[in-house]
């Protein structure tokens, strides 16, 4: 079957990774679409051309991409029910996939990302400001200077939609008439609906964006991975508030081993205390004095990035060997569930809790959890659950 508003690779691309319909196939992992992708590229084969024939040398079993590439009227009602609420897909495959993500992120991008608005925004000048949900007064007024003077000059926020400094960020930039990209990890099809949003994504003045299908609810882990979305996305991002875990300092602590984009934390009065931690390991201190200082928010653009280190994502500093553990590029991911796993366990939680908690696959949470316990981090009780191992 084939869908009009999508291309060929993409059709075939979200037949393989979507969650969406009814069936007995999982859709593929990440890392399963990866392998698939390197076996067909070194054939000299497309996605498209597993409508045609399956090989059987694929990495994942034949029958099961047999039954996800026939999943055509499903996804094609749900293009059909995402459509109308204007949201449309590009695939890694495509030349419209974002560049910054490609290059930045390789395999480690998501090969789907749904979005309304103008992809175009991914090219311009772009400031990113992140920071915690429970945010101070004065980070949140910092948050929407921020915002103004992206606007003053022609520079593009991005941000995560998520309420406190990334809202301020964003509502300061559109209410002055700025550009946003708004980079979400759940809800995109309700967001696109919102009343504070249609205007302004009409008016090519707002893109959102997503690694996830526009109707999937909130759960920690996407909200982790949307981090490095954001980051890559910025030619420069502010940290205005951080405690000293959480989404907000592993999104900034993953970007400095990877040296993506300059980093910058506020510092001053009433910060929180990630930020100094996060000045400590690299991210350069700005404060309410650089709005008199007559730099540009552009120069910011240019400062100096740390040469890519090993930095810890949570207070014990565990070090985890990818050569040990064969894990890969996936170390990153694993640092930060288990940075967030930990305040989840003060009390004792069973896996299917786990599982739903952090919108997990079966095998991946075994998998995570078992790591984890390798590296004496957690313990599992009598009962079946798990409990969090205090030094």
């Amino acid at each position: 079957m084939t869908i009009p508003a999508l291309s060929p690779d993409t059709q075939a691309t979200t037949l393989l990774v979507g969650r969406f319909g009814k069936g007995e196939a999982k859709p593929l992992t990440r890392g399963e679409y990866n392998k698939v992708a390197q076996t067909l590229h070194a054939r000299k084969l497309r996605p498209s051309d597993l409508f045609k024939d399956v090989p059987e040398e694929l990495p994942v079993e034949r029958s099961r991409i047999v039954e996800l590439i026939g999943r055509g009227t499903s996804l094609a009602l749900a293009v059909e029910r995402w459509g109308q609420f204007g949201v449309k897909l590009v695939s890694r495959a495509d030349p419209d996939y974002p560049a910054r993500f490609r290059s930045l992120l390789k395999g480690g991008g998501a090969p789907i990302l749904f979005y309304a608005g103008d992809l175009g925004l991914l090219d311009a000048p772009t400031l990113g400001v992140v920071g915690s949900r429970d945010a101070t007064v004065a980070g949140t007024h910092f948050a929407a200077q921020l915002g103004n003077r992206a606007v003053t000059e022609n520079v593009v926020i991005a941000s995560g939609d998520a309420r406190g400094i990334d809202r301020a960020a964003m509502d300061a930039a559109l209410d002055s008439g700025g550009r946003v990209i708004g980079i979400l990890a759940d809800s995109l099809a309700k967001s696109v609906l919102s009343r504070r949003y249609r205007q302004a994504i009409g008016d090519q003045r707002l893109l959102l964006i997503s690694h996830v299908e526009p109707e999937a609810r909130f759960s920690a882990y996407q909200a982790m991975e949307r981090n490095r979305y954001i980051y890559t996305a910025s030619d420069a991002v502010i940290v205005s508030d951080s405690d000293v875990k959480g989404g907000t300092w592993s999104g900034a602590i993953e970007n400095q081993k990877h040296g993506w984009t300059p980093a910058y934390a506020r510092v001053g009065s009433d910060v929180r205390e990630g930020n100094a931690a996060l000045v400590q390991h690299g991210l350069a201190p700005i404060g309410e004095d650089w709005f008199e200082s007559g730099e540009t928010l552009r120069s910011l653009f240019h400062k100096h990035i740390p040469s890519p280190q090993t930095l810890p994502l949570f207070e014990d500093q565990v070090e985890v060997s990818v050569s040990a553990t064969g894990q890969g590029s996936g170390d990153e991911l694993f640092l930060l569930f288990l940075s967030l796993l930990e305040p989840a366990l003060e009390t004792a939680q069973d896996t299917a809790s786990i599982i739903q908690r952090f919108s997990l696959e079966r095998d991946q949470a075994t998998a995570w959890l078992n790591r984890a316990t390798q590296l004496g981090k957690i313990k599992a009780r009598p009962a079946g659950v798990w409990q969090w191992v205090v030094a």
